[in-house]
């Protein structure tokens, strides 16, 4: 996937805005969530298909994909840096079924659909909405504060998610999900 066209000065769009409790909340907008396409396939020399499902360059990952908000860190327990490098699989999501109904204060996360079709939906702090059919050749580069629910259009359909925080089942502090009803609480904050 080729997103060397994103300028990350003036598409970053990041923000710090003062909520009445006085907490401090770092907003992306919708136009932050990004679709990711896939190259080829290119034949190789052992007859196989080669796919470039992902391809960034070193200033994206270290700028955005691998920065980190400190304020939001330090909500943490001291014991666990929850930065770092995690990937799963969500298998077999049920046609009819709604998934994710969450957003994340710290983790950006990359998510890809292995298997069948997925449609995804996003909003912003501000109502702002998006939807993107997540394929094999299309994926989604979600960035915090982000409302995301997913849904598969195919049965079978899987999901691969690469995510810059680190997890510990046993920690629910550490998990970075938090619900659609903490999300409305933000957006009325926010307005």
């Amino acid at each position: 996937m080729d997103i060397s066209h994103i300028d990350n000065n003036k598409q970053r769009g990041l923000s710090m805005e003062a909520t009445k409790s006085g907490e401090a909340t770092h907003t992306h907008g919708i136009e932050e969530v990004r679709v990711l396409k896939s190259r080829g396939p290119w034949r190789t020399r052992s007859q196989a298909d080669l796919s470039v499902v992902l391809a960034i360059d070193f200033a994206d990952v270290m700028d955005r994909f691998l920065s980190y908000q400190m304020d939001e860190l330090a909500r943490l327990p001291a014991s666990f840096d929850i930065r770092g490098l995690r990937m799963y699989i969500v298998r077999g999501i049920p046609i009819g079924t709604i998934g994710g109904t969450e957003f994340h204060r710290i983790r950006e996360e990359m998510v890809f659909c292995l298997n069948g079709a997925v449609e995804w939906m996003c909003e912003d702090l501000l109502g702002k909405k998006k939807k993107i059919l997540l394929t094999p050749h299309h994926g989604v580069w979600m960035p915090s504060f982000i409302l995301h629910t997913y849904s598969a259009e195919e049965n079978g359909s899987d999901l691969l998610v690469l995510a810059n925080t680190l997890f510990n089942p046993n920690d629910s502090r550490t998990h970075d999900t938090y619900g659609a009803e903490e999300f409305r609480a933000l957006q009325k904050k926010s307005a």
